[in-house]
């Protein structure tokens, strides 16, 4: 049933921009409480990460699963495992300075994007809240997924 309703507000364009409001206004995804409750996992909290575009220059919004690191918010690449990252991450790569819209807050931040053993770890703590992370990992290859910090800027 939810997949119905979510179905026809996607077909009038309205899928979006409600979901967006809800994060901004409520810091609850009700995109995100459908998906994990088909994938049978307990709800994964979400962001509205605020990028400017790669090339328009115009501001960008994604409703994101994100994973708190102290005062900082990780976010993952995944887009389900698809051959090519994400738009918001070519965005972050151009202009690492953002906003993410978080527990009913607004805080500029700066993207740090990660590798090593920094990586690994914060890609575990990602793959432990959403375990489909892992089959995404998979079916993206040779494409290694982004992991991104969202620190606090001033």
């Amino acid at each position: 049933m939810w997949q119905a309703i979510a179905n026809l507000f996607r077909r009038d364009g309205v899928l979006r921009p409600l979901e967006q409001a809800a994060v901004r206004l409520t810091g609850y995804s009700i995109l995100g409480r459908m998906i994990t409750w088909n994938e049978g996992v307990p709800y994964v909290d979400s962001l509205m990460l605020r990028s400017v575009g790669a090339k328009s220059g115009d501001l960008r919004d994604a409703v994101l699963f994100y994973v708190p690191d102290g005062d900082s918010w990780v976010i993952i690449g995944s887009v389900g495992g698809r051959p090519k990252h994400p738009s918001w991450v070519h965005n972050l790569r151009a202009n690492p300075h953002a906003w993410v819209f978080v527990d009913r807050g607004r805080y500029p931040v700066e993207a740090e994007f990660l590798e090593g053993g920094e990586r690994d770890r914060l890609w575990a703590a990602g793959a432990e809240v959403w375990p489909p992370y892992v089959q995404y990992a998979e079916r993206a290859q040779p494409r290694t997924i982004e992991v991104i910090r969202l620190n606090r800027s001033g």
